[in-house]
C-alpha cells in the first residue's frame, strides 16, 4: 500500500482583491544560494541527449555496449537488409559518416 502523503505548505497570496489571491506567493520564497551557467546547463543537456541516443539505438538493435566498430558495422548492415533498400542505402551512409568525421 502507498504511504500517504500530505500537502506542502505553500505560502499563498492572501489579498483577496488581488486577481492572484490563492496563488502561489512568490515573494515570500527564498532565492536560490546557487545558479548554474548556462553553458554548464547546455553541457549536461547534451551530453543526456548524446547518451539517451547512444542507449536507444543500442536497445533497439539489441547491441553491446562494448561492441567494436567492425562489429557494429555487421551489425547494422544485417539489420539494414532488412528495413529494406532505401532504408539501407540511409543507413551505410550514415555509418560512412561516421567512421569518417
Amino acid at each position: 500500500m502507498a504511504k500517504s502523503t500530505f500537502p506542502q505548505s505553500y505560502p499563498r497570496i492572501q489579498d483577496e482583491s488581488d486577481k492572484f489571491h490563492g496563488f502561489l506567493d512568490e515573494t515570500s520564497l527564498m532565492e536560490h544560494s546557487s545558479t548554474i551557467g548556462a553553458n554548464e546547463i547546455k553541457a549536461i543537456i547534451a551530453k543526456a541527449i548524446a547518451q539517451a541516443n547512444a542507449k536507444s539505438s543500442r536497445q533497439i538493435l539489441d547491441i553491446p555496449a562494448e561492441t567494436s566498430a567492425t562489429e557494429l558495422i555487421k551489425i547494422y548492415e544485417k539489420e539494414g537488409k532488412k528495413l529494406g533498400s532505401a532504408k539501407y542505402r540511409v543507413m551505410k551512409s550514415i555509418i560512412f559518416i561516421e567512421n569518417h568525421s
